[in-house]
């Protein structure tokens, strides 16, 4: 999985974590093995990361006082295109949302880091057909093929993620006719790369 991230986004743009007490209060050790090995990517299609989250993780419990007992022990991983907070089950490693309210059961995302890292990557991959953004081909039928193959591969990877009131859904919506695919670099991910030292590359 490393291997797929890396080349779909850089090692470079992998954000991983290496704070022992962040670390230490994962208990589902594959996600925190995985978060130390391998990484969420900073910026990717349908996801921003929360920087905030390699050294003081942003937890439901404080950012929500209204939020259901169990689920107060959320981390805050990140926030969707459309600005929803995505949230890490410590104990589980399961990636959840809250589309109906903080009051309500949250929807699953992704069942783990490693599936969610995997989507973005996929994504990632394969918005392009031969160097051309999908929603640039002139063959609009060939597009949606394309789209429809690679939503078709992202349940068979995790079903779960299609299930209820998942985002998944909505996001791979014909992505095609608002720029859904697209996404650039912002002002926080470059504050972020420039206090490590790495200079932000050109974005096609």
């Amino acid at each position: 999985m490393r291997g797929k991230a890396v080349t779909a986004f850089g090692d470079w743009a992998m954000c991983r974590l290496e704070s022992a007490e962040v670390g230490g209060g994962i208990g589902h050790e594959p996600t925190r093995r995985f978060l130390e090995e391998v990484g969420v990517p900073l910026r990717a299609p349908f996801f921003q990361f929360d920087v905030e989250f390699l050294d003081r993780p942003v937890v439901l419990g404080e950012y929500a006082s209204e939020a259901a007992g169990e689920w107060g022990r959320l981390l805050r991983i990140g926030h969707s295109a459309d600005s929803e907070s995505l949230w890490l089950d410590p104990e589980s490693g399961v990636v959840r949302c809250f589309p109906l309210g903080w009051e309500k059961v949250p929807s699953v995302v992704n069942g783990g880091v490693a599936e969610l890292v995997t989507f973005l990557a996929e994504i990632e991959r394969q918005r392009f057909h031969k160097g051309v953004p999908l929603d640039e081909l002139e063959d609009d039928e060939l597009a949606y093929e394309l789209l429809e193959e690679m939503t078709e591969q992202l349940m068979d990877l995790d079903p779960a993620a299609f299930e209820g009131e998942s985002p998944w859904g909505g996001w791979l919506d014909d992505p095609l006719a608002w720029g859904g695919l697209e996404w650039e670099w912002d002002s926080e991910a470059e504050e972020f790369l420039k206090e490590r030292g790495i200079a932000l590359p050109a974005q096609d």
